[in-house]
């Protein structure tokens, strides 16, 4: 993150006399020498974040920065164009790459080339999950705000002939890229005289040790010449005549919209997450920026145990919470707190216990307002220097200086639930026991009418707003009903089950031609193998299938013995899982390979070919259930991972709970792992770094082992430490 210290002229660091914490028993601990700057940005107040200055001297745009998803190792830097606007259908903070990504071209299509932003194929990889959207977290990804297009910019001044050519889509982007008006508009500290800023070029070829450095696109592009799309050039300057849209040394430079209301709260770069202590305004001109987001994580609760301690203006006091249920945030790494105001200003923040303590105490400072309203904000948190933060589980305990605390009426959480539906879910709600809620704003689909909200995912018992009551957590289920007549590019999509039943059994396809998923079918004594379009042979239906007319597909099934039953994942993105079918007791994850367990969609190419004989602690034994380790004094390892000896080293092996041997794709712990499947030596040996499958693609499986993989797991959704980025799925993005 070196490259990021030219982006701040740091803060003035002040000496805080800070709050002290201790989990029980009692330790104080005094917060750091230098304070902590966290802005609430979800509030009215100042954020802290600045809009950017008019560009004035130089092509350098100068402004405030957000980091956000990952490349590689960093952080990626995102300028803030607009700290808060409504431009884009929704309340956003409007961002704009500050570095160039990657190369793509804007249409891969060579036969049909054309340079319209809504059909372009660069278009489809940006907001695709296993595309350029991978980049980011599935946090950090629901926070991004499914942009429309921004009718109120036609009232800009512009000179560009193509902008209708640059539209979002009509079911609006996550990703997309600025048009040739935004990167020229002045309140973004853009020039109107086409000098933009290039040192995002310089960046890429310093990066990538490149000495030419590439453009990047714009999403707008010259009307007639549909061959051609806009781009940025080297010296920053736009190209009214473009480049040709299928060039794949051009970069893309991505922009989107954050949703306003997933954020919790801001803290500057240059001041890490440290126990509890003061916030202070930031002094710098220009300042860079991480961000904690709130989740829908739950289960941890906070509750205040000495209530009839009173908290006194001159003297402080003392909040004692009993801490329970880490919930499903299990990379939380402290529990954090708040101290706020009545006007929502975030006075104090921090650590305040580990994330697996039972108990902790605040000591509130000397100095708060007689009789005023505060309140302290418990939540746990996935604290990461320099990339986004996470927190979930966000737990309020109001109070009053100088009244003995009430403890507030139980509250409860409402989720809303689109059913199956794209498109972004209202925010959680949280309401009192008894207490009426309000309906939020309708959701829309293209295809489909929206009917309401409901208690049950099958919509058979209606929520009525008007005169319902809250009594617990729940989950309100939209109903949807399909329109008549269906928008163009819109098709309905028939599911035959094949002798096996599926729901739902029809379903319609986005405006762009494709599903939002595709549905998982069960039939008892099968193996699902995935959806065709013909009940025999016919083309497999991926869920990036683009559809161009109604259709019916075709459930493929392959009977397994031992009764097993089930459906695996490799009839869309992320696919490795699946029922093995050697038919013994004590199966594994994956199907069976050359009659050991385990067993994957893809093979491994062996790499060594010696032969598996006795080993110093045992020996291997083979039976006509598959492979397992047999020590001197009989024994056998079972359902665990073992450390065993191989060619003249060690290699690590995983044993299914019967003892028999794994190979092909495992899951453990959460992450896949992938044992060898050649014949030989290398059966079931866990393999590491780069290993191309009998399907062509190549995965990344950690070779030592870190703090975020163990040894031999596979990379996904992310950059490997070599500088390439993988799919959702693991498989190597060319």
């Amino acid at each position: 993150m070196n490259q990021m210290r030219k982006w701040n002229k740091r803060t003035a660091l002040l000496f805080a006399a800070a709050l002290s914490l201790s989990a029980v028993p009692s330790l104080t601990a005094q917060a750091a020498g230098r304070e902590v700057r966290s802005v609430n940005v979800n509030i009215g107040n100042d954020l802290g974040i600045k809009n950017p200055e008019a560009l004035q001297n130089g092509p350098s745009w100068e402004g405030d920065r957000i980091l956000f998803g990952q490349q590689r190792a960093d952080a990626i830097p995102f300028r803030v164009l607009d700290k808060m606007t409504t431009d884009f259908g929704g309340t956003t903070m409007f961002l704009d790459c500050d570095i160039i990504l990657q190369k793509y071209e804007f249409n891969k299509n060579r036969a049909t080339p054309s340079n319209v932003w809504k059909d372009s194929s660069l278009r489809r990889y940006l907001n695709e999950e296993d595309g350029l959207l991978s980049t980011f977290r599935p946090e950090e990804r629901a926070a991004i705000h499914l942009s429309k297009d921004p009718s109120s910019h036609a009232q800009w001044p512009e000179t560009w002939s193509g902008l209708n050519y640059g539209r979002l889509s009509d079911v609006g982007d996550k990703l997309f890229l600025l048009d040739a008006r935004e990167a020229q508009h002045p309140a973004y500290g853009y020039s109107q005289t086409g000098e933009r800023v290039n040192d995002r070029t310089k960046q890429y070829g310093k990066d990538h040790g490149e000495d030419n450095t590439p453009h990047f696109w714009l999403r707008s592009p010259r009307a007639n010449k549909p061959s051609l799309a806009g781009i940025v050039a080297h010296d920053g300057s736009i190209y009214e005549s473009g480049t040709n849209s299928n060039d794949n040394g051009v970069g893309i430079s991505p922009a989107f919209n954050l949703k306003l209301q997933s954020v919790l709260f801001a803290q500057l770069l240059d001041n890490p997450h440290q126990d509890f202590s003061k916030t202070i305004t930031p002094t710098g001109v220009h300042n860079a920026w991480t961000l904690t987001l709130r989740t829908d994580n739950g289960g941890f609760t906070a509750r205040h145990t000495n209530p009839a301690e009173i908290v006194s203006a001159a003297a402080g006091g003392t909040i004692r919470l009993s801490l329970s249920g880490k919930g499903s945030m299990p990379l939380a790494n402290q529990i954090s707190a708040m101290l706020l105001d009545q006007n929502q200003t975030v006075l104090f923040y921090g650590k305040i216990a580990d994330p697996n303590a039972r108990e902790a105490e605040v000591s509130i400072p000397r100095g708060l307002t007689d009789g005023a309203s505060y309140t302290l904000r418990v939540f746990l948190e996935e604290a990461r220097p320099e990339h986004t933060s996470f927190a979930g589980n966000i737990q309020e305990i109001p109070f009053i200086v100088g009244r003995a605390y009430t403890p507030p009426a139980n509250m409860h959480t409402i989720r809303f639930d689109l059913n199956g539906h794209g498109g972004s879910a209202p925010s959680n709600v949280t309401a009192a026991s008894g207490a009426a809620i309000a309906a939020p704003a309708a959701p829309t689909d293209a295809a489909y009418d929206f009917g309401g909200w409901y208690r049950d995912a099958a919509c058979r018992n209606a929520w009525n707003f008007a005169s319902d009551r809250v009594t617990q957590d729940m989950t309100l289920y939209a109903k949807w009903t399909l329109k008549g007549s269906l928008p163009s590019g819109c098709y309905r999509i028939r599911f035959d089950a094949n002798g096996g039943t599926v729901e739902p059994a029809e379903m319609v396809t986005g405006t762009d031609g494709k599903l939002s998923h595709l549905p998982n079918p069960t039939r008892s004594g099968y193996l699902f193998e995935g959806w065709f379009t013909a009940a025999q042979g016919g083309t497999e239906i991926k869920r990036q299938y683009t559809f161009g007319a109604n259709k019916t597909v075709y459930a493929r099934w392959s009977r397994v013995s031992g009764g097993h039953s089930g459906s695996h994942s490799g009839s869309h993105s992320g696919g490795h899982s699946g029922g093995h079918s050697s038919g013994r007791s004590g199966g594994s994850s994956g199907g069976s390979s050359g009659g050991s367990s385990g067993g994957s969609s893809g093979g491994q190419k062996a790499a060594n070919s010696t032969p598996i004989g006795s080993r110093n602690s045992g020996s291997w034994s083979q039976d006509a259930k598959g492979f397992w380790f047999r020590y001197s004094d009989g024994s056998y390892p079972k359902n665990e991972w073992k450390l065993l000896p191989y060619s003249g080293g060690t290699a690590w092996y995983s044993f299914d709970e019967a003892g028999y041997l794994r190979t092909g794709w495992f899951s453990a712990g959460g992450r896949w792992y992938y044992l060898s499947e050649a014949k030989g030596a290398e059966l079931g040996k866990m393999m590491t770094g780069w290993k191309q499958l009998s399907n062509g693609k190549w995965y990344y499986l950690e070779p030592v082992g870190n703090a975020s993989h163990p040894q031999g797991a596979m990379y996904a959704g992310e950059m490997t430490p070599d500088g390439y980025r993988v799919d959702a799925s693991g498989a190597w993005i060319h």
